[in-house]
């Protein structure tokens, strides 16, 4: 029995011990920080998730010796070894404590995962881009030999349709289709001709609006590609866009006159007021935390000319600004989908404030409708359980 409690105390404690990283890690990147801030930031946990399980098996092999010096630590403070300990004990009971909450909340997701009433995921089309383009899609060595990784999904490119039905609809817009985009990063990694055939891919579905939620470009030198690509979208009332924190590395003035040239409307802290079949319907976006302030109308207002609100934003954390300002449908990316999903487990990391809880998939926040996209690309070619998403999302009257 001993041996047992000594295992699961250490195994417990391990898992507690990653659990607590990660998801310092997961708010860390949600944050407007700048990026040589979070590298070192990151390279300080990476530091801390390596070490410290170390020293602490080094200090308590068993459970016998845990609590012998936890009760030496209450019952002789003055003793200068028990208080050394004591920070051991304290963070080993954190530890602990994470373990039974990230199992908690985990085992709740897993019993009530169900989509929203009124979503419905018809079918999903996955294009094996490898095998279908002529060309190479990458001509990085990294990249290829990541892609050769077994499993690795980056590009096979999951074409998604989602059927999002709304009271607030008017049945005027029943059968709107917006294809969502996300994520891009287009780093020079991976070539124009992946991107190229995302966007043809994207055109093929004919939709009424096209969205793209940030993380464009991350290489100056990749500006160039953006009017054979995103300037080549189609769509019957226009392709929006909003940027992400990735978008910060490239000059931003000249990506969005690029972008705006190419015949992409900005909405990056706008608003932008349209028609479509005598209904008028409000876009917005939300750059925050990166970029400028978001839109500026009185909250929890909603204008009798407004039939329905569609709000871009790059992360999911905007959704409770989205509830305030009464958003009927928003759209979202920057987690990738946690980008690797361990069967049962599901995403570990998701730069988020609210860690895994909006990955990817659709949500229900009344009274928004909240999709997030798993996104295109990413900066690691390496994608497990987790293909790359082009969404189509149709638009239906709920009766």
């Amino acid at each position: 029995m001993k041996p047992i409690l000594d295992t699961l105390l250490i195994v417990f404690f391990m898992f507690g011990h990653l659990a607590t990283w990660t998801r310092l890690f997961n708010r860390l990147h949600a944050l407007p920080l700048r990026r040589g801030t979070l590298h070192a930031l990151d390279r300080v946990i990476c530091l801390f998730v390596l070490i410290v399980p170390c020293l602490y098996v080094w200090q308590f092999r068993t459970c016998e010796t845990f609590l012998r010096q936890w009760h030496q630590t209450f019952t002789k403070p003055q003793d200068f070894s028990s208080v050394s300990f004591f920070f051991w004990i304290a963070y080993g009971m954190l530890c602990l404590i994470t373990a039974v909450s990230v199992l908690a909340v985990w085992a709740f997701r897993k019993t009530t995962n169900r989509l929203p009433p009124g979503v419905r995921i018809n079918t999903k089309f996955t294009r094996h881009l490898t095998d279908e383009c002529d060309g190479p899609l990458t001509n990085d060595m990294v990249t290829q030999r990541f892609s050769r990784i077994p499993g690795n999904q980056i590009f096979q490119v999951d074409i998604t349709y989602k059927q999002c039905s709304f009271k607030r609809l008017p049945s005027k817009l029943t059968g709107l289709k917006i294809a969502h985009l996300s994520d891009l990063h287009m780093t020079g990694r991976i070539s124009p001709d992946f991107f190229e055939e995302i966007i043809a891919s994207t055109n093929a579905e004919s939709p009424d609006i096209i969205v793209v939620t940030g993380d464009i470009v991350d290489k100056l030198a990749c500006l160039e590609w953006l009017p054979s690509t995103l300037g080549e979208l189609r769509a019957t009332f226009g392709v929006f866009y909003v940027l992400g924190n990735h978008d910060t590395r490239v000059d931003e003035k000249q990506l969005r006159s690029i972008l705006n040239h190419a015949g992409l409307i900005d909405l990056g802290g706008k608003t932008h007021r349209m028609t479509i079949h005598d209904v008028q319907i409000l876009f917005a976006g939300n750059e925050q935390p990166w970029f400028h302030s978001p839109p500026s109308f009185p909250e929890a207002v909603r204008s009798s000319q407004e039939s329905f609100r569609i709000l871009l934003s790059h992360t999911p954390d905007q959704i409770r600004w989205a509830q305030r300002h009464q958003f009927d449908l928003m759209l979202a990316g920057h987690t990738h989908g946690g980008q690797i999903r361990p069967p049962l487990l599901g995403p570990i990391i998701s730069p988020s404030i609210y860690g895994t809880k909006y990955a990817s998939g659709v949500f229900h926040e009344p009274p928004t409708l909240l999709h997030v996209s798993r996104g295109v690309c990413g900066v690691e070619p390496l994608r497990l359980w987790c293909r790359p998403e082009i969404a189509i999302i149709e638009l239906m009257h709920a009766r």
